[in-house]
């Protein structure tokens, strides 16, 4: 089936396409309705998806022939269980259901709205800047000689982390916010070859233990709560000339050594910022360090 210059209206229920072809027309998918393509098909320019309903990329691979934006007024996108690959950007601007499947094929992936990690997901050689929200519950990010740029919001809500699908390194280049909520630990482990630069970006633990097992770059702020932990495994930690490190929670560096150079500020960003910074491990002053703590009085012991 090839929808060349045409359109297919989804109009009522779910219109499977369970035959291959290629796409230079329109999908009109209704409020309520479900388009799954659900084997291997080629999108070439002009193709496009628009109304309110459900797109399901169900099976299959799909290529993608040119670069190809989804929009924010078009349909949600599901990703469960085929494989997107495009050489050219590929831009998702809505909410993206990313269940199962892979988006691979180099170039970019580009997120601006709302992306829900599922079990199944996998990211292979690919950049993926997102400027949307990612949240991350259960389930882990899978990646592979991939590069992940965040300039917005990683949610880690569950148990899910990051994790590797073929033996290439990946790296994660934070300027916007991590933030991990979720009870006990959660660790980013060098074992599944995922590098974490924390690039003018802000990493908050506000629950629990976060353990940065990997290689760390620290250039931006870690913001650690009370009763909560940020780990290194036992790694020495450079906080650079623009780094931060503060919050009233635990540094643990298992005997290994914190080297600031930046800024360290036992207590909270604002309102009351008085608090307890504890360090579990070594510290050394940086000569262009800064330890910031407040003292209570001009008196000895205040």
């Amino acid at each position: 089936f090839n929808n060349t210059g045409g359109t297919v209206n989804v109009a009522n229920g779910t219109l499977v396409m369970n035959v291959g072809g290629t796409d230079t027309g329109t999908y009109d998918i209704a409020s309520g309705t479900t388009l799954d393509m659900n084997t291997s098909r080629t999108l070439n320019s002009g193709a496009s998806f628009t109304n309110t309903g459900t797109l399901q990329f169900g099976g299959g691979t799909i290529t993608f022939g040119a670069l190809h934006t989804f929009a924010s007024a078009g349909p949600s996108v599901v990703l469960n269980g085929s494989t997107l690959t495009s050489a050219n950007p590929l831009t998702m601007q809505g909410p993206l259901n990313w269940l199962a499947g892979t988006i691979t094929g180099g170039s970019t992936l580009n997120t601006s709205g709302t992306t829900t990690i599922g079990a199944g997901m996998n990211l292979s050689n690919k950049t993926w800047n997102n400027s949307g929200t990612v949240n991350v519950g259960n389930n882990h990010v899978k990646t592979d000689t991939s590069t992940i740029n965040n300039t917005n919001i990683f949610n880690l809500t569950g148990t899910g982390t990051f994790n590797r699908s073929g033996g290439g390194v990946s790296t994660i280049n934070n300027s916007g916010t991590f933030n991990k909520t979720s009870a006990g630990s959660l660790s980013i482990n060098a074992g599944f070859n995922t590098d974490f630069n924390n690039t003018g970006g802000t990493v908050n633990v506000a629950n629990g233990t976060l353990v940065m097992n990997t290689t760390f770059t620290q250039d931006g702020t870690i913001d650690i709560a009370s009763g909560t932990t940020f780990s290194t495994n036992s790694q020495n930690l450079t906080n650079s000339a623009t780094g931060v490190i503060r919050g009233s929670g635990t540094v643990n560096l298992s005997g290994a050594t914190l080297t600031n150079n930046g800024i360290v500020a036992p207590g909270a960003a604002s309102g009351d910022t008085t608090g307890t910074l504890s360090i579990t491990g070594n510290y050394t002053q940086g000569a262009g360090g800064a330890l910031n703590v407040e003292l209570g009085g001009t008196a000895a012991g205040d």
